[in-house]
């Protein structure tokens, strides 16, 4: 039986369209590092970079008497330690590909009515050394039998 909370169902799905993604692979030189909590490194207390965080999820409820709706916002980072910005904004238009064309639901008995690329952030982190992006993607989910859902 489904939850009519899709956070389980978006996580997983999101993980797993990261491991689906060719792109991804042909950047990473085969299959992607993606994580909820970056492993540490017994003799560098580091992750191998580059590498994929699953990062925050935001769900707002809009369900009423007619329509059971969630409107989820995502995070993945794309961590990197390249010389340049030039990884980490391949990275990034991997996993923005990889959202919108393997991000599936259906599994866990959620339904995506609507998505959207929302922004990507770029930044150099404190360290010097590391780049980070930050991909938002924001999604409209129904449970299954909900998806006849008209829209606001």
């Amino acid at each position: 039986m489904a939850s009519r909370d899709p956070a389980y169902a978006i996580q997983v799905a999101v993980s797993a369209a990261l491991m689906a993604s060719p792109d991804l692979a042909a950047v990473f030189g085969g299959a992607p590092r993606v994580w909820d909590r970056v492993p540490a490194d017994s003799a560098t207390q580091q992750a191998d970079f580059p590498y994929l965080t699953i990062g925050e999820d935001q769900l707002i409820g809009k369900t009423n008497q007619n329509t059971d709706v969630t409107e989820v916002w995502v995070k993945v980072e794309a961590w990197s330690r390249a010389a340049n910005k030039g990884e980490v904004k391949l990275i990034a238009g991997a996993v923005r590909t990889a959202l919108d064309t393997y991000l599936d639901l259906s599994s866990n008995g959620h339904g995506v009515i609507a998505h959207t690329f929302h922004n990507v952030i770029y930044r150099r982190e404190p360290d010097g050394l590391t780049e980070r992006a930050i991909i938002t993607q924001h999604y409209l989910t129904a449970p299954i039998g909900a998806l006849n859902y008209s829209g606001f």
